[in-house]
């Protein structure tokens, strides 16, 4: 990637993020499906990547390596959908009439679909 349009895409220039975001679109998207194995949701993290970074560019520092920058934003999205995935499996739900209160092991077993 050109630093100019680096550069350019910083100042504001709408059409050098469209040049930065045709690039590594399709790079960003192969990763983050990679990591969730969904289409669906490689698709919106793709997205919300590119829209986190349009909405930061201006602060990263001019020396940066951009495609860094943008594959550690698509791996946080990743990785908060990996955490939010992982609670959700492994937290125990107890009902009313459950009259011992207490976890057992089988509570933390992971449940397989």
């Amino acid at each position: 990637m050109d630093i100019a349009v680096i550069e350019r895409a910083r100042a504001g220039d709408e059409e050098a993020f469209v040049a930065i975001y045709e690039h590594f679109s399709p790079l960003i998207h192969r990763y983050v499906y990679r990591l969730l194995g969904s289409q669906e949701m490689a698709d919106d993290v793709t997205q919300e990547t590119f829209l986190k970074a349009f909405q930061s560019i201006v602060n990263i520092a001019g020396d940066s390596n951009l495609g860094a920058w943008l594959y550690r934003i698509a791996s946080n999205a990743c990785f908060d959908i990996l955490r939010r995935r992982k609670l959700i499996k492994w937290m125990p739900i107890l009902e009313e009439s459950d009259q011992s209160r207490e976890f057992t092991s089988e509570d933390f077993s992971p449940q397989f679909i």
